[in-house]
């Protein structure tokens, strides 16, 4: 999974489980900041990437979300359960799953057993 997609779900994951209204996240892997703006609601989900240019869109209901990264052109589920969110990237076929704690995102990429912080 690329980094962009990455940000992509660790935001929207935030902004469900913190219901804050943060305008990115900071990737602590790459030192940097990813600017991602929009509506994201238990029922609609439109976020934009503002480096790439693209929307991440959806809808749920408040538990499970199905979404479609526009730029990447690819599906994603994301089910959300108090402080912990996981779900599939239909694209490159890999499985993820995270916590929310405070400003901290924990996301963990399950096939490669990989680990990235992000903050918001």
């Amino acid at each position: 999974m690329n980094s962009h997609l990455r940000a992509s779900i660790a935001y929207i994951a935030a902004r469900l489980i913190s219901a804050s209204t943060v305008t990115g996240v900071f990737d602590q892997s790459q030192l940097r900041r990813v600017f991602l703006s929009g509506t994201v609601d238990r029922a609609v989900i439109s976020a934009y990437d503002h480096e790439r240019n693209c929307f991440i869109t959806g809808a749920g209901d408040g538990t499970h979300y199905s979404l479609f990264h526009q730029g990447e052109g690819l599906h994603i589920s994301l089910d959300i359960q108090e402080g912990a969110f996981w779900g599939h990237d239909y694209g490159r076929s890999t499985r993820f799953d995270g916590t929310v704690e405070g400003n901290a995102v924990t996301f963990h990429e399950c096939e490669l057993d990989r680990r990235f912080r992000y903050l918001l």
